[in-house]
């Protein structure tokens, strides 16, 4: 899979922010613009899929990240 955008909201604005993929461990970088965001990744919990991220991130902001990576992907 390619580097794509997905398009979020932070504090009520609309921001495209990039990801990129990483096959081997299904892991996604995310940028916003050159500024690195952090890893996500998905854990199977036992309510769902469940995102986590190598920095700190709102967990609204991580769980609307994960949703536009998951729709993406289908």
């Amino acid at each position: 899979m390619q580097p794509f955008d997905i398009e979020v909201l932070i504090r009520g604005k609309k921001e495209v922010l990039l990801v990129i993929p990483d096959h081997e461990s299904h892991k996604f970088m995310v940028f916003d613009g050159d500024i690195y965001l952090g890893t996500v990744l998905p854990m199977l919990e036992e309510e769902g899929v469940k995102w986590t991220s190598d920095k700190l991130m709102a967990d609204e902001l991580l769980a609307q990240i994960g949703d536009k990576i998951e729709n993406h992907e289908t």
